[in-house]
C-alpha cells in the first residue's frame, strides 16, 4: 500500500488520498500512483479544478459525490481527497484497476 493512501485520522471509516495535479491537459485522467501521490491530469488550473477532480474520482472509485471531499494539499498543485465508506485496499484496488484498463485501451486491447 503506498503511503499516499492512508486511513483518515480525523474521519472514521474514511481514506485520505494525496493528489498531485497536472494542469492544462486535454482531458481529466488518472496518470499514475507513486509512494508520495496519485497524479491526476486536469483541464483547468489547480484553483478551478475541484469539480473536475471529484467527477473523475467518483467515476474511478465507483462512489457517489457525497462520499468524496477535496481540500488543500501541501502546495498549490496538490489536493487531499477524503473518501468515505471505503478501505485503503478498496481505494488502491480501484485506482490500480483503472490504470490497468487505461493502459489496455492505450495499447488497443479491449474496449
Amino acid at each position: 500500500m503506498p503511503p499516499c493512501i492512508q486511513r483518515s485520522r480525523s474521519t472514521p471509516d474514511a481514506v485520505q488520498v494525496a493528489i498531485s495535479l497536472e494542469e492544462r491537459s486535454k482531458a481529466a485522467s488518472l496518470l499514475r500512483i507513486s509512494a508520495d501521490e496519485v497524479s491526476v491530469a486536469v483541464t483547468q488550473g489547480s484553483v478551478q479544478c475541484a469539480g473536475e477532480v471529484l467527477d473523475l474520482m467518483a467515476k474511478v472509485l465507483g462512489t457517489k459525490h457525497s462520499q468524496l471531499s477535496l481540500s488543500k494539499g501541501w502546495n498549490e498543485r496538490s489536493k487531499m481527497l477524503l473518501v468515505a465508506g471505503m478501505t485503503q485496499q478498496q481505494v488502491y484496488g480501484k485506482l490500480t484497476a483503472w490504470l490497468a484498463d487505461e493502459a489496455d485501451r492505450a495499447r488497443g486491447k479491449g474496449y
